[in-house]
């Protein structure tokens, strides 16, 4: 039975019976990666379809250019809960690459520039089922959403839809893509309320009772919500936990947050800022008080994790925008436990004094002996006495010793897309390798 929680209500917004349960509408359109965003030239694109005997078959982007195209429209579905409705494409259906092509398979493994790698049977990318698309909304399609060119298989979830589409595999027996291996097990179909209710198949991870046993404010108008939830299994830091609203009438809304501390038995701690027009983010900011209900699921994610215990010395380099500090503290944090604490370094990103989140506490940990070293940048507005102007972060403020490039700190960058997509684009720039840069973002 779900926890009611007190004074929810809630905000019946669009989305009818195309809208599967759980999901929300957003007529945005999230950019999720698990790293920085590969630039492929179209002079050094290419696709590559091998089948199970290991036939191979390449197009280069004028070869993809010159094979017939469609403009499918539909209906996106992501597994973190957004959902985007009547997206525009062009691009080329699967079945054109399979033409006097026999995959001999009964699975395809596809593979990305950027290393991402996701599977789903050859049933589920023929028949006009899906689509290697290099147009959206009628504009060549960005770098960040997956350009020049993106698989397009809009009846599952969206990351089965691969970014930038490399290679194509066939194969008799299932593959795990990386994504797929950490988090689902199994192909997962968005299914809307009409057409099979309550059938909505997800994460393994089953929802328990939480209490907010305390409030911290972190700015005047973000704060910490300290939760309590019996059997909890514990976390690493950089995981994020959903968590579901209930109102009186039964409506629900989930969302999703990051956790801010390392375990500490049944206790997790979730720092949360009011979204512009949002339904579930100011409830939690401006109306939760100790003692209230809800419900909690996690921990989620296993690629945006730091474990200080795992015996790896190597500098870390934390670079968060806005809000993105949140799971970066988790892992400053969790530095505390660790038996030889790493060097660490977090870089955080705000518009003025007021905003930086955790400010005390940071401030403490690094005067300590041994601390971190944090940095603050201020885009707008800086405190009085400050060396640094207002202004973005540049490619100075990451260039400090001991976590340059030669360095080989392992980088973990959070916060809105822009600023994701800046600074891990600086890293690479200077020349801190792909593989070592790991992204969350959010917006």
């Amino acid at each position: 039975m779900a926890v009611i929680s007190r004074g929810f209500h809630g905000r019946r917004g669009p989305g009818g019976d195309r809208l599967p349960p759980g999901q929300y509408l957003t007529e945005d359109f999230p950019v999720l990666s698990a790293g920085p965003t590969p630039h492929v030239p179209l002079d050094r694109w290419s696709f590559t379809l091998t089948t199970a005997a290991g036939e191979k078959h390449t197009w280069d982007w004028d070869a993809l250019m010159s094979l017939p195209s469609e403009t499918p429209q539909a209906d996106i579905h992501c597994v973190t809960r957004w959902s985007k409705y009547g997206t525009r494409w062009r691009g080329v259906p699967v079945d054109a690459f399979l033409e006097g092509v026999d995959p001999d398979g009964t699975y395809v493994l596809v593979t990305s520039y950027g290393g991402y790698s996701t599977d789903m049977p050859l049933a589920d990318v023929t028949g006009g089922r899906a689509w290697i698309v290099h147009e959206y909304d009628g504009a060549p399609l960005p770098p960040e959403h997956g350009g020049p060119a993106r698989m397009l298989v809009p009846h599952l979830y969206f990351w089965k839809s691969a970014k930038m589409g490399e290679r194509h595999a066939a194969d008799q027996d299932r593959r795990a893509g990386i994504l797929g291996a950490a988090r689902l097990s199994r192909v997962r179909r968005p299914v809307a309320r009409a057409a099979r209710p309550g059938r909505l198949m997800r994460a393994p991870a089953r929802w328990r009772a939480a209490v907010v046993a305390e409030v911290r404010q972190e700015t005047a108008d973000a704060r910490t919500l300290v939760l309590t939830a019996d059997g909890w299994p514990g976390h690493l830091a950089g995981q994020h936990v959903d968590l579901r609203l209930t109102a009186e009438d039964g409506y629900q809304a989930v969302r999703s947050y990051s956790l801010c501390a390392p375990a500490d038995g049944p206790r997790l701690e979730v720092s949360v800022q009011p979204v512009a027009d949002g339904e579930v983010s100011p409830y939690l900011a401006g109306e939760v008080r100790p003692g209230d209900e809800l419900e909690v699921r996690g921990p989620l994610g296993g690629w945006f994790v730091w474990d200080p215990a795992d015996g790896v010395p190597d500098p870390v380099l934390l670079a968060g925008g806005g809000s993105g500090v949140a799971p970066l503290m988790a892992m400053v944090r969790a530095r505390r436990n660790a038996p030889a604490p790493a060097p660490l370094r977090l870089l955080h990103s705000v518009r003025a004094p007021d905003q930086r989140w955790y400010a005390a506490e940071l401030d403490r940990l690094a005067a300590e002996p041994g601390g971190p070293v944090v940095d603050t940048v201020y885009t707008r507005q800086a405190p009085p006495g400050a060396v640094r102007p207002p202004g973005r972060l540049t490619l100075p403020d990451l260039e400090r010793p001991g976590w340059r490039a030669q360095d080989a700190p392992r980088c973990f960058v959070c916060g809105p897309t822009a600023f994701v997509e800046a600074v891990s684009g600086l890293l690479v720039e200077v020349g801190h390798p792909p593989d070592r840069i790991r992204t969350e973002r959010f917006g």
